[in-house]
């Protein structure tokens, strides 16, 4: 089966790596479909995770770490309406720290995107990049 196949494969190269740098656009206020994809196949009950009479256990706790990348048209860290609508950390967070149990989900956020000049966006993004990176590494 070629689908079992690249999903063990996919699942393998992931727990094979402590330090992931994940980069996506936020999309319509969430992660795109195809790193949803990506999740479902490594989100796995006794691989990634398993689950207990209390509820689930995260497997991934031998300080593995997520960098993500982000790129967004608005700005969602105004503490306005927008910051309740970026669905894709929280979610992402949700799911590497508290189900897989990795020790850190950092973001670096290259954002409004629609809004600012891009000497602005690189200006934030890479302070952000520059705390963020010594947590990571």
């Amino acid at each position: 089966m070629k689908i079992d196949e690249t999903s063990t494969t996919l699942l393998q190269q992931f727990k094979d790596h402590h330090r992931i740098v994940i980069v996506s656009p936020l999309h319509n206020f969430n992660v795109t479909s195809r790193l949803k994809d990506y999740m479902d196949n490594i989100l796995i009950a006794r691989e990634t995770f398993k689950y207990t009479e209390t509820g689930s256990v995260g497997l991934m706790v031998d300080d593995y770490k997520i960098l993500f990348l982000q790129a967004s048209g608005s700005i969602y860290t105004n503490d306005d309406r927008y910051s309740k609508m970026d669905f894709s950390y929280n979610y992402l967070k949700q799911m590497f720290e508290e189900i897989m149990g990795f020790s850190r989900l950092g973001i670096v956020r290259a954002q409004g995107t629609a809004l600012l000049s891009e000497s602005e966006i690189m200006m934030e993004a890479k302070q952000m990049l520059n705390y963020e990176w010594d947590l990571f590494v």
